[in-house]
């Protein structure tokens, strides 16, 4: 179950990345109908940035989840700890930028605090903390188990 879980929000987490780069990447249409494209040249956004990161820390979870060797977990730790710790600071920026700008953060363009994330954020974030939950509780169990772990 888990396997397929970390799966599916790998290929969510995919897809929504893919659907961030074409749809800033369409072309952009004025009134008279002629397409021009805005280029950025500081990097990318800090939405974009947060997304990346996220899909290669889950990549790195899935390969400590599809592994058969324990100390494979380990990966799997890191991959979904990383990925909450990117939706930390992720979640943070909004509140930088509203300082900075000295706007309030309800002006701003953000789902749940999210700097102009989406719904699919939210759910990956969500999927992220249950994962990360599992694995804490499938420890402590392992932790308090009555059986010789050397034997």
């Amino acid at each position: 179950m888990i396997k397929t879980l970390t799966i599916s929000l790998a290929l969510f987490a995919s897809l929504n990345l893919a659907w961030i780069y074409y749809e800033k990447n369409l072309p952009i249409q004025d009134e008279s109908g002629e397409h021009w494209v805005l280029m950025c040249s500081a990097g990318e956004p800090v939405d974009v940035r947060s997304r990346v990161y996220i899909e290669v820390l889950l990549l790195v979870a899935l390969i400590g989840v599809l592994s058969t060797r324990p100390r494979y977990m380990l990966l799997t730790a890191l991959g979904f700890w990383g990925v909450l710790a990117v939706y930390i600071y992720w979640w943070q920026y909004i509140f930088k930028v509203a300082a900075n700008q000295e706007l309030p953060v309800a002006a701003l363009p953000h789902v749940s605090y999210l700097w102009k994330g989406n719904v699919a954020d939210l759910v990956i974030a969500f999927a992220s903390v249950s994962l990360v939950l599992y694995h804490v509780a499938n420890a402590l169990k392992s932790f308090f188990r009555n059986e010789d772990p050397w034997n």
